[in-house]
């Protein structure tokens, strides 16, 4: 009877997740071709020709330095370091898989009106704009079921198909979720990370932990953003962490935290608990060491 239920169940997220998934499509799927263009596509589907030196990873291409400054710009100058490269990689893959192949347009200058940069080569052809909008267009798709898990997992159904629903159907997300930019993965990977952190509080693991990071390290190759809220919530979990040994000790800190032995959670925690704990001479401080690796 308890597995009926439970199949019973599923089945209707099933079908709430289709029906959610054709209304985002129907709604969005218009503005791939309607949304007026924007200067940031340009960089962003001519950055993803980065793909084709994956077959020469040691080249200078991977730098700043791998590129002519044609025009004096500072732009020119800091290509590279400006965009992380996650965005471009998703663009690119997506761009060649519809078969409008990897762009060669040069790099847009941003000093410089569209007239200009359409002059000097810098316009992507309007088959890969289209290709790199409907690769975001699904990875806004996938936001919204996510979105919808998260609700249902913080309320409930109802919850999670309300909040699913307003960001689907929102007129902002009909602007930015299809454009062929970094801003969709982003929200994508903040969504999978939120839900992550979700299943990590409700059953501490391991696995879930180490997903936890890579989806905001993820983010972090995304936007840079994500770096700065990295480290702010870095510091609220090491202060948390701070004040739960000293009113409550390690030892059972970690039992209700991750169910590990003490010295995994010191590693965890980047080793601010042996730094605190001054009785503990089994191993070199691991600030230091910290301190040393970076």
């Amino acid at each position: 009877m308890r597995d009926e239920i439970h199949q019973h169940q599923n089945l209707l997220d099933l079908a709430i997740i289709i029906a959610l998934v054709v209304c985002t499509f129907l709604r969005l799927n218009p503005a791939v071709t309607s949304t007026p263009f924007h200067r940031d596509e340009a960089r962003w589907i001519g950055n993803s020709a980065i793909l084709r030196d994956w077959r020469h990873p040691l080249s200078d291409r991977w730098q700043d330095e791998g590129y002519p400054v044609r025009y004096g710009t500072l732009d020119e100058a800091n290509r590279r370091r400006s965009q992380p490269p996650l965005a471009m990689y998703l663009i690119g893959i997506g761009i060649w898989l519809q078969g409008a192949g990897l762009p060669t347009n040069g790099y847009w200058i941003m000093s410089q009106d569209t007239d200009w940069n359409i002059d000097h080569g810098n316009m992507p052809t309007s088959e890969q704009l289209t290709a790199g909008r409907r690769t975001n267009l699904v990875v806004t798709i996938l936001t919204v079921i996510l979105i919808y898990l998260i609700g249902r997992k913080v309320t409930n159904r109802i919850g999670g198909l309300v909040g699913a629903l307003i960001y689907g159907m929102h007129p902002l997300v009909l602007v930015t979720g299809v454009r062929a930019w970094s801003y969709p993965l982003l929200v994508f990977l903040i969504a999978a990370a939120t839900l992550t952190a979700i299943h990590f509080a409700q059953r501490p693991r391991w696995s879930t932990a180490v997903l936890l990071g890579l989806l905001l390290g993820l983010g972090g190759a995304t936007k840079l953003s994500p770096l700065v809220l990295a480290s702010g919530i870095g510091v609220l979990a090491f202060g948390l962490l701070a004040a739960s040994i000293r009113w409550t000790g390690i030892r059972p800190l970690a039992t209700r935290l991750l169910g590990v032995s003490r010295r995994r959670l010191e590693h965890l925690s980047g080793g601010l608990p042996v730094s605190l704990d001054r009785t503990d001479r089994a191993h070199p401080p691991p600030v230091r060491l910290s301190l040393r690796q970076f």
